[in-house]
């Protein structure tokens, strides 16, 4: 077998040596060149010789009526080029169909069974970004790994037998955390973002360069033998681009530039940017695209975002798309000269971690997608829409084989568009029509080609032998499935100490909880103290989405009797914040504002003395959409003022605050396995849950209560300011039994977490470590302790010789320690004595805290997972709001922040222009909401009845199957506000009732269509008979609860017999479907005995259950 070298391919092809070096410029017709790549075009890196061998001579002989502008040598490798009409892939315009997946939104154990649903309901192609913030999370430090193995997906996609479509960007938009930037970016002296900037420009090409290279490196562009036909560089930039003036359009074409010169060799597009460079293609977003024509009549119509729903922010109402409408737009797409359609999304998945964007989106990217969150098909959209696909793709031929359909007006809103190919001698042809009405309002009866045809409002009929019609998107046969959840937690084997409370809701995962408090304000590790009021993301990088700030004020004698004389409160002020402050004087929560760069007024009571001030900023997702995102940042703006005094208001803004990035808990990672140890856990009471900034987790089986199991101890003394010790030093010391506190007359400490004997502190050592620059620190030389007047501690029982003495006495004031510290074994509080220092008071106590003899004694009694292999959710409706932990795996932000009572529909009429408010639900409830009905079809022609009724009040929060272990799984939640972890609940999801309605003059299965083999390549009907199709989830079974064929009442869930009914109709479908995954069902006066009812359209109609086959986990493996 010859191979072909580069010279072969090229003179095969016709082309010169310059039209080899950019394949994707080149636009071919009919075998010949129409276009000349631009002078000056570097050569593509991808050599010809990658192509591989021909078997014949025969088989590189082409046609002049054949498309070249993809050369396929082998099978799987070919070279991707596109023509005014289309791609063409395989030596063949293509019309194709793509699904929006994006891989770090789901776990790789669901990738396989996402991207084998994607390929069922029809799609050709699977789209994604790709996340520079993820990929890059510090400079020139690269992750590619678990959710982020960009590679792995990719090939995934490959082996299935699907292309893809890789929209590198960087910049994405797609409701992800400040856009997919890596916030370090925001450092580098002198940028600007999407601009005409060198420092962004370089940062910008070393990250395009290391996809483009990566994938190079890996084989997987189609030239060789891997998936990917088509890149995206830059993101929805026609949007700002007059914002940038000059600078935007020289951006523009240095960015479309630098793209194609790094020899990917497929081509790229640029989507809603009308000046897209001629080598470049320029595409659409948007509701409804069938208008859109890029910027020149040589690039082909594509659709790369096609919303299918939309995305939901923190106390906002859920958006649903239609199905009717969302097929509706796709036909009237390829309808009108369309090639390439892409679902955004296809599967949303979950914003886990903060990866969500915003502000304020939620945790959930479920976007109403025929894919729900969980890898659950959301019916009837996934079905009507995978009808939809097979009619286009009978069609298909016609399409590719003219340049522009023929028009034919059918009525004043009703309009056809004909794509026919004459045969050999006129004789015979290739013809398939689109017929459209856009009346939103009224059926129209139209006349087709001597044929009479009834068109609903809003819809389009497809004929894909330009006479029978295959599909009209207002006639919905496909089933509409109607998810539940199910509350089947096991118990774990030590249930002695679970409580596992079972009703008819979900199970709550255990009465035994332990908890930690977050410490109001700084913690010491990495604080600073500075003059004024800094950036949030400055500070934090983005590491955390929390900023304290600490300052301390002064209220005079003078103040407090202003108040009671006048009525009059302080309020603390700030002129702009986002997106939250909770606000805490002297250790309490005063209050909290939210909102983007709103004003806040905070009430607060003060003391006479000194008050401390904590303001605790947070970012809920970083700003992913707009110009200038480097300049938007977080926390507070303009001045922060108490106002309320008697000498006017202080302005705060420019005093001395410490600032503490993050939380404790988050510093010391105690939401993983190892981390979870380096915190004092103390059990939780019912009555103690009402508690701000707390940290939960499951109560370990052993209580640490008693000492008397330990032999080695420590003591630790602890001091505060007297107000509000949002700074706590303390200093601690081990000890044996017979070393109870020793070494002198005088004890002092320095401010490090260590003992230090006997040796004084200097002042300017103390004030490193705590004081604001506004309260100076007046002390002599030595520090002093005096001890506490009295303490009582838990008790200490047996131990070695010269252990702790037992008993109950006072211990007086002192200025020496004692040798020995009598306890007792009751469980009271020590009374403490106020011993002033300087100028202020410091409050000592003494605390005594073990350390068991063995380090695995420590061990949690974790939740267990729920049986089966269905979905699994946490149901958080009890908690306010904080973020969670399962097994260390971050599963995102929760709050239970409500939507507005009003704007949602009880019916959605899928007629007429989509937009985000049309059909709504939710209202009145939090936001992060799993539905456990979708959208069913009502009574009344063209609405959409909207469950109201069956929708869920639970908060579910996915939590992947593969983040969790059979048994003993660590959850952690952080509360920021108050939440009663007692009432979370774990639950699995599946889809638990499908109903189905199917008429007898309903267009036959796409499957019934038949292509001719012969050389016209003619698509004939054979078998005209309607059917139903009912489908449950693997490893479950069908078990009928309805049936009536007839004229059958009611909708899903609610159906009831009418009076031209089959008394057969139950025993048909039982025998064709009864403990069957899936069935079919013909619907025909034949099939059901005889007609019910002469002279009238028979409906079959069914609602069924979803019951487990109880399949098991590797069946369930095999069945995907």
């Amino acid at each position: 077998m010859p191979s072909l070298d580069d010279s072969a391919v090229r003179n095969l092809l016709g082309l010169s040596e310059d039209q080899r070096k950019f394949p994707r410029l080149l636009t071919l017709k009919f075998g010949g060149v129409v276009e000349e790549p631009s002078e000056g075009a570097e050569e593509d890196s991808a050599s010809l010789e990658e192509i591989g061998e021909f078997e014949s001579a025969a088989e590189v002989k082409m046609s002049s009526g054949e498309f070249l502008d993809c050369l396929c040598i082998r099978m799987d490798v070919c070279y991707v080029f596109y023509d005014h009409r289309s791609l063409i892939i395989g030596g063949q315009r293509r019309m194709l169909i793509s699904a929006g997946i994006h891989y770090p939104r789901s776990t790789p154990d669901m990738w396989p069974h996402l991207i084998a649903k994607a390929k069922e309901g029809g799609a050709d192609v699977v789209e994604t970004y790709t996340f520079w913030n993820a990929h890059e999370p510090l400079k020139a430090q690269y992750n590619f790994q678990g959710r982020y193995d960009l590679v792995k997906f990719v090939n995934l996609v490959g082996s299935t037998g699907l292309f893809l479509f890789l929209r590198i960007g960087p910049y994405v938009c797609a409701e992800w955390n400040f856009g997919g930037f890596p916030v370090w970016l925001r450092d580098i002296p002198g940028i600007e973002f999407r601009t005409d900037n060198a420092p962004f420009k370089e940062e910008m090409q070393q990250y395009v360069t290391k996809i483009v290279n990566l994938m190079l490196e890996e084989r997987l562009f189609s030239w060789q033998g891997g998936p990917i036909i088509l890149l995206q560089i830059e993101n929805e930039y026609g949007d700002f681009e007059k914002s940038y003036g000059k600078k935007g359009q020289n951006y523009i074409q240095w960015a479309a530039k630098m793209a194609v010169e790094l020899g990917a060799g497929v081509p790229w597009v640029m989507c809603k940017q009308t000046d897209a460079p001629e080598f470049i293609i320029d595409t659409c977003n948007g509701y409804y695209c069938d208008g859109f024509k890029p910027n020149s009549k040589k690039k082909p119509i594509f659709w790369t975002e096609n919303w299918d729903g939309w995305y939901t922010t923190w106390g906002g109402r859920l958006p649903h798309r239609p199905a009717e409408d969302l097929a509706f737009a796709v036909a009237r797409f390829f309808q009108r000269g369309g090639s390439l359609q892409n679902y955004y999304m296809y599967f949303g998945g979950t914003n886990f971690g903060r990866t969500s964007g915003g502000p304020f989106y939620i945790t959930s990217y479920d976007y109403d997608a025929p894919i729900d969150e969980y890898g659950l098909l959301s019916q009837p959209k996934w079905g009507h829409l995978k009808d939809l696909h097979a009619a286009i793709k009978l069609c298909e031929a016609a399409l590719v084989a003219v340049d522009s359909p023929q028009y034919v007006k059918l009525g004043p809103q009703q309009e056809a568009h004909v794509y026919q190919q004459r045969g050999i001698g006129g004789n015979n042809s290739r013809c398939s029509a689109f017929l459209a009405n856009i009346n939103e309002h009224n059926v129209a009866s139209v006349k087709f080609r001597g044929h009479v045809y009834s068109l609903p409002p809003w819809s389009v009929s497809i004929l894909p032998d330009c006479k029978n019609v295959a599909y009209n998107t207002a006639k919905v046969a496909a089933q509409t499935s109607i998810k539940e959840i199910q509350s089947n937690l096991h118990h774990p084997s030590n249930v002695s100490q679970h409580v596992l409370l079972r009703s008819n809701g979900p199970s709550l995962i255990s009465r035994n909880w332990m908890r930690v408090d977050e410490s109001v304000g700084v913690w010491i590790n990495g604080s600073f103290t500075v003059h004024g009021i800094l950036e949030h993301l400055n500070v934090t990088k983005d590491s955390s989405d929390y900023l304290w700030h600490f300052t301390r004020i002064y209220i005079s004698a003078d103040d407090i009797s202003f108040w009671k004389r006048s009525g009059v409160s302080p309020a603390l002020t700030i002129d702009s914040m986002r997106d939250v402050v909770h606000i805490f004087v002297n250790g309490q929560l005063a209050g909290s504002g939210v909102g983007r760069w709103v004003q806040v007024f905070q009430p607060v009571q003060l003391l006479e003395g000194y008050n401390d001030i904590v303001l605790l900023s947070l970012t809920v997702g970083l700003q992913n959409y707009g110009a200038f995102l480097e300049k938007d940042g977080g926390g507070f703006r303009g001045q922060i003022k108490l106002i309320g005094l008697s000498n006017g208001d202080m302005n705060l803004s420019g005093s001395s605050w410490i600032y503490q990035v993050g939380l404790k808990g988050e510093n010391l990672e105690i939401y993983t396995l190892e981390g979870t140890k380096k915190a004092s856990w103390l059990d939780l009471t019912v009555d103690a849950v009402e508690h701000p900034l707390s940290w939960y987790k499951l109560l370990l089986p052993e209580k640490l209560s008693s000492l008397h199991h330990y032999s080695m101890a420590k003591v630790a003394i602890c001091f505060h300011h007297q107000l509000s010790w949002t700074k706590t030093f303390c200093f601690s010391f081990s000890f044996l039994s017979s070393d109870i506190i020793q070494g002198g007359s005088h004890h002092s400490f320095l401010a490090a977490p260590s003992f230090s004997s006997c040796k004084p502190i200097a002042k300017s050592e103390l004030e490193e470590y705590y004081s604001p620059a506004s309260v100076p620190i007046r002390i002599s030389t030595c520090y002093y302790i005096w001890i506490i007047e009295k303490v009582e501690l838990q008790s200490v029982c047996g131990g070695k010789e010269g252990s702790l003495e037992r008993g109950e006495g006072e211990l007086g004031s002192m200025n020496t320690p004692p040798s020995s510290i009598p306890v007792s074994d009751k469980d009271t509080r020590g009374k403490m004595s106020w011993i002033p220092i300087g100028v202020r008071p410091v409050r000592f106590f003494l605390i005594i805290w073990t350390r068991p003899e063995h380090s695995d004694s420590v061990h949690a009694t974790y939740f267990d997972a729920p049986d089966g292999i269905e979905p699994v959710a946490l149901d958080l409706k009890s908690m306010g709001k904080g973020q969670a932990w399962v097994n260390g795996h971050h599963i995102g932000r929760y709050w239970t922040l409500s939507a507005p009572e009003d704007g949602c529909q009880s019916t959605c009429d899928y007629r007429g222009k989509y937009d985000s408010d049309k059909c709504t639900t939710n209202c009145g409830k939090p936001t992060q909401v799993r539905e456990r009905s979708d959208l069913v079809s009502a009574d009344v022609d063209y609405l959409v009845q909207i469950d109201m009724e069956s929708l869920s009040v639970d908060l579910r929060y996915h939590v992947p199957r593969s983040w969790l272990k059979e048994s003993n799984n660590l959850l952690v939640i952080f509360e920021e506000i108050r939440g009663n972890p007692f009432e979370i609940s774990i639950t699995s999801h599946t889809t638990h009732t499908i109903c189905a309605e199917v008429s007898e003059s309903h267009y036959p299965p796409l499957s019934k269509w038949l292509t001719s083999d012969s050389i016209d390549g003619k698509i004939f009907i054979d078998d005209t008979t309607p059917e139903m199709y009912l489908n449950c989830e693997p490893g479950y079974a069908i078990s009928t609860t309805f049936a009536s064929y007839g004229i059958p009442h009611g909708s899903c869930q609610r159906y009831s017999t009418g009076s031209c009914h089959s008394s057969n109709s139950f025993n048909v479908v039982s025998e064709l479907c009864e403990g069957k995954q899936e069935c079919t069902i013909g619907v025909s006066n034949a099939i059901f005995g005889g007609d019910p009812c002469r002279g009238v359209v028979k409906t079959l109609a069914v609602e069924a259950k979803c019951l487990s086959s109880k399949v098991t986990k590797s069946s369930f493996v095999d069945v995907l």
